[in-house]
């Protein structure tokens, strides 16, 4: 072997050497060669939001902030699409990962934290003077309401699964849900009560729109990290930071700051 092949051997591994020491650990440091890039849907108040000057805020976004950022020191950014948007991404590579409901279908091109971010708690609205709120008032299961004609947004994942083969209006927004379900007295939508709560009091829906009182089932929120993304890894490592968030009571203290 000559002496230019000894060279590009010995460059080789210093190649090599500096790409794997990106992704080690220092003294609670986590190198990585970019930053890590979360997606979100933009118009999810309070989870999460575009504001008017184009940041992402919101309660998904302070717990990535905390967790992510200031404990694991790792760089990351937040974009806010369309829903449906923000999930091709993730599925395509294009962004690291999301927060959300781990679907069946989210759980082919994602890997997903063992721990639950949050619950999210499924309830029943309708317009406030809808003609079915004595009929709705006596389901407690979704299987109740498959007779139902139901409203919601486009990208919802949890809802395109669960309804599946039933009669359902899909609208580009939350807005536009709170819309259809005042001028038309016989849809129903199924909403995450936090969210669905603080867009009724923020848009001033609650002489339209009512909650039944009954949930209907809880789902769990995750950490969803694409398969392609070299951020996998980091996963354990949230699900330890992110639990220790929740006995030192930052975890509450980001739920009060949008109550």
């Amino acid at each position: 072997m000559n002496r230019n092949q000894w060279i590009m051997i010995i460059i080789g591994l210093l190649i090599l050497s500096s790409l794997s020491k990106a992704t080690e650990t220092y003294a609670g440091k986590t190198l990585f060669p970019r930053e890590l890039k979360l997606v979100y849907f933009h118009d999810f108040e309070p989870l999460s939001w575009k504001s008017e000057n184009g940041e992402m805020k919101g309660i998904y976004i302070d717990f990535m902030n905390e967790t992510l950022k200031k404990r694991l020191k790792i760089e990351i950014s937040h974009e806010g699409y369309p829903w449906a948007r923000a999930q091709k991404m993730v599925q395509m590579g294009r962004a690291d990962g999301f927060v959300t409901f781990p679907s069946q279908e989210r759980k082919k091109y994602t890997r997903v934290s063992r721990e639950v971010l949050t619950y999210g708690e499924h309830r029943i609205y309708t317009a406030i003077d809808s003609p079915m709120i004595p009929q709705l008032q006596q389901a407690n299961s979704l299987g109740e309401l498959r007779e139902f004609q139901f409203v919601d947004y486009i990208g919802n994942g949890w809802a395109k699964e669960t309804f599946k083969g039933m009669n359902v209006i899909w609208v580009p927004t939350m807005d536009r849900v709170f819309e259809v379900l005042a001028g038309r007295k016989k849809l129903i939508h199924i909403g995450l009560t936090p969210v669905i709560r603080y867009l009724i009091k923020q848009g001033g829906h609650a002489d339209k729109v009512c909650e039944l009182p009954q949930p209907l089932d809880r789902v769990p929120i995750h950490l969803c990290i694409g398969v392609q993304s070299p951020f996998t890894k980091i996963i354990p490592e949230f699900d330890r930071v992110f639990k220790e968030m929740k006995k030192d009571g930052t975890y509450q203290n980001i739920f009060e700051r949008y109550q």
